[in-house]
């Protein structure tokens, strides 16, 4: 990418670029992705320093990523830093209110800011690891982002019960033989039960020897109340009934961290629970925090807040149930718009020994209940 810039475009941005006169098929195709990529790729915010407030798509997905407030004339060159608290890097609320319209107002306080001395980055918003691939260009250019989800999967979200049993059935659905053998794993598609047929969903719950030994499907002919607790019973007996938390031992210091999504008032909750290597509780906090973040950013904003706070123990384990995460933290390299992950990494550098482990939501309990 960085040679096809210093041919085709040395000396501007690529969103800013023009095809200009008799251009090549290369220079051609590369400029058919401009519209997608202004459509999607945000600023990443660092220091601000070199981030206009008013001409850089910075803000979140409504406008392509320019603030809805008139550009005022004393103001035509601000950069986001102006924005900030002297000699920090929070955001100044009232000055932010004064010069913003209110939703604009909105969008700048919901926007995460790192610890990190670096100018800028770019993040890519229809992904959810913010992480810029051909892919998706190609998605984006070809408007599969618009194609509507499965109903399947908004009944499975809507029952009353709780996430972890709400994965389980989603893993269920989504896991089975036959998808395994479509996605080139080296395994047999058929059915282990009946011999009879791959087993796909529709199979397992309703064409499968075992259901019509039962009666049609309980997820079809049940109301929703039922399907819940036999959702509930069936993931506490093959799923995560079976794993509880256990101690660390050999003077480790086991520190558990969740989020909590607060979608009516906005904001998220944090909690924390701190454990030592006989599995005693020695301290917990809870912390909220304003803004709306997304599960991704609010779960790294979550272990950044554990490793800023616990600070006197030189071997801790980190447990999360936010799998992303805790591989992003492992390797940086896997993501790209990643300075909240660098904010972590940068913080273990205090622990001699130090571990991220990825643990169910049920393991994870106590600091899901305290967030």
């Amino acid at each position: 990418m960085r040679v096809f810039k210093a041919k085709y475009f040395p000396s501007l941005s690529f969103l800013k670029a023009k095809l200009g006169a008799n251009p090549n098929y290369v220079r051609k195709s590369i400029y058919e992705t401009q519209s997608a990529i202004a459509r999607c790729a945000r600023i990443h915010i660092g220091n601000g320093e070199n981030t206009s407030v008013w001409r850089s798509p910075w803000l979140d997905k409504e406008n392509g990523g320019l603030p809805y407030t008139p550009n005022p004339v004393n103001l035509i060159n601000a950069r986001v830093t102006s924005l900030f608290e002297v000699g920090g890097r929070v955001w100044d609320v009232g000055l932010v209110r004064d010069v913003s319209e209110g939703r604009d107002a909105v969008r700048i306080l919901n926007i995460h800011l790192s610890n990190m001395n670096v100018e800028y980055g770019w993040k890519w918003i229809l992904n959810s690891k913010e992480k810029f691939s051909i892919r998706n260009v190609y998605r984006a250019v070809c408007g599969e982002y618009l194609v509507q989800p499965n109903p399947l999967w908004n009944q499975i979200w809507s029952f009353n019960i709780p996430l972890h049993v709400r994965n389980f059935l989603w893993r269920v659905y989504l896991l089975t033989l036959d998808v395994l053998a479509t996605r080139k794993v080296f395994i047999k598609g058929q059915c282990v039960v009946c011999d009879n047929g791959n087993e796909t969903a529709m199979h397992l719950f309703y064409h499968c020897l075992l259901p019509k030994l039962v009666g049609r499907s309980w997820s079809l002919v049940l109301k929703d109340e039922k399907c819940s607790l036999i959702s509930s019973i069936c993931s506490f007996i093959w799923g995560d009934g079976r794993q509880q938390w256990i101690p660390s031992g050999s003077a480790w210091v086991k520190a558990n961290v969740d989020t909590t999504m607060f979608a009516n008032s906005g904001g998220v909750g944090l909690g924390i629970v701190v454990r030592d290597e006989e599995g005693r509780v020695i301290r917990a906090r809870q912390v909220r925090l304003n803004g709306n973040y997304s599960p991704r950013t609010a779960e790294a904003l979550g272990i950044r807040e554990v490793l800023s706070w616990v600070k006197d123990v030189d071997k801790l384990i980190v447990e999360s149930d936010a799998m992303e995460v805790v591989v992003e933290i492992r390797n940086q390299s896997l993501v790209a718009s990643k300075f909240i992950v660098e904010d972590c990494a940068n913080l273990t550098n205090q622990f001699s020994n130090i571990l991220f482990l990825f643990v169910r939501r049920y393991v994870n309990q106590a600091a899901h209940v305290l967030a």
